[in-house]
This record gives C-alpha cells, structure tokens and sequence, in this order.
C-alpha cells in the first residue's frame, strides 16, 4: 500500500505533457529587448524633427480654381470644424422677430456683427436667419442662387480662405433706402492651395437687397480691382514688384490696399 502510494504521487508531482520550462534569461532577455527599443527611441528624439518640406508654388489652375470659386460654390460639405455655420450663425445667432416684416435696422445690426465678431467673408460664419432661403449670391467669377444658397455659399469660404492668415474689415455699412444696405470693405489674407499663397489685399462692395418681409434676398460683390489682377497677385506672389536700375519699384496691377487706420 505504502508503494502504491508513493508511485501515486510521485506521477501527480510530474509536470504534464504541455508544460514547458521557462526559456532562459527570462525577465532579464525581456529587459533588455525594452532597453533596446527605449535606446532606439531616445536616438530618435536626439537627431530632432526631419526639416519641413519646401512650400510649392501655386499654379495658374489651382488660383483661378480657388479665386474663381468653381466646385467650392456649390460643394457644400461638411462645415469647417469650429463653424456653427448656416445652423448657429455669427454675431447675430438667435431666431428671427415673430411675424411682421424684418427691418432694415435689424438686418443692419445683424450684418455688422457679422462682419466685426464674425468675420463671415472668410469664416462663414454669417446668421443665416437674415437671409431669404434662396438668397441670390453673386460675385465676380460666380453665381449661386436656389434653395440651400446660404448653407452653401457659407460652407464655401471656409476651404477657400486660409483662416489663420485672413481677416476682413468693414470700412461701411451704410442703408440706402428701405430694402438696400451697402457695405464697404476691405480683404487680406491667403489661400487654401499647397503653399497657402497670398493675394494682393484689396477692396470692395457688397450690396444687399431685402425682400417684400425684409429678409436678405440678394447679396452682390464687385472688387476695387479687375479680377485678372487678383489672380495674376496669387500667380506670381502678393509682393512682387517690376524694378529696374532707374525707375521706383512698381505693382503690378494696381497697388495693394493700405491697412484701415486703427
């Protein structure tokens, strides 16, 4: 009985089929694996961040593309992270009077806001309660109008202007009767093109005309400067000027617009 037991367990103390021994070096082999990865990490962080690729130029295509509008106009699109855009508005936000006709007055206010905490003419970021829903929106090189004009001329300008270089400035804003505002204004900035190329900083006017419930039904630009100008700025690079040994430097085109006085 005595035997019988013991050859029992003795075969119950055996390891089983499965089991293996533990590979030498164990935690020490691992140990080291994670040093070399940890070394190898370290070396990388020594030799410092790879030099940026150089900035390509813009090409003739890519700024008619981009000052003429072309797909952007009517893209749509999903709306420029941290653009409320047609559903939140800028400056203005909130919802429109009830009933009645919208005045002129109100719409003036809204629009400023716009323009000044807003800067919808690079942002999008307008109130779009202000605007008929089928807005006619006009410009130099395009046209926009139909049902989702104001959504889609407001998810445009986000991927046309570069955001952190573009700014506008209302010089005016002014009423001419009871159905037209007129604003004058003036754009600086660069382009979302590979190089992010800047433009010639220039003027306009937008003019703004209400509907019989005083809602924005037409909202048409003109530039201070012939169109071919501000392309030919974004070609070549806002700044180049033709000089010679005996003439002052002069633009091309017509000067850039001074910065408003502060």
């Amino acid at each position: 009985m005595k035997i019988s037991v013991f050859i029992l367990e003795t075969r119950m103390k055996r390891p089983s089929a499965g089991t293996r021994p533990a590979a030498r070096g164990g935690a020490g082999a691992g140990a080291r694996a994670r040093g070399g990865r940890a070394c190898s990490t370290s070396a990388s962080a020594a030799a410092g961040p790879a030099p940026a690729p150089p900035r390509p130029r813009p090409t003739r295509r890519g700024a008619l593309v981009a000052l003429g509008g072309g797909a952007l106009w009517a893209a749509g699109g999903r709306r420029a992270e941290g653009a409320e855009g047609p559903a939140g508005g800028g400056g203005g936000g909130g919802r429109p009077p009830p009933g009645g006709r919208l005045p002129i007055q109100t719409v003036k206010e809204v629009i400023k806001r716009d323009w000044a905490e807003g800067q919808y003419y690079v942002t999008g970021k307008l109130t779009p309660w202000v605007f008929a829903e089928d807005c006619y929106f006009r410009e130099p090189t395009q046209t926009v109008v139909g049902k989702g004009s104001v959504e889609r001329f407001s998810n445009a300008l986000p991927k046309l202007f570069d955001g952190d270089s573009s700014r506008t400035d209302l010089i005016s804003l002014t009423i001419q009767d009871e159905h037209t505002l007129v604003a004058k204004w003036r754009l600086e900035g660069a382009l979302r093109l590979p190089g992010t190329p800047p433009f010639k900083p220039f003027t306009g006017t937008t003019v703004y005309k209400t509907n019989a419930k005083g809602y924005i039904a037409r909202h048409v630009e003109s530039w201070d400067i012939p169109t071919a100008d501000a392309y030919f700025s974004v070609i070549t690079g806002y700044g180049s000027k033709f000089t010679n040994s005996t003439a002052e430097p002069q633009w091309v085109g017509a000067p850039p617009a001074p910065p408003l006085p502060k």
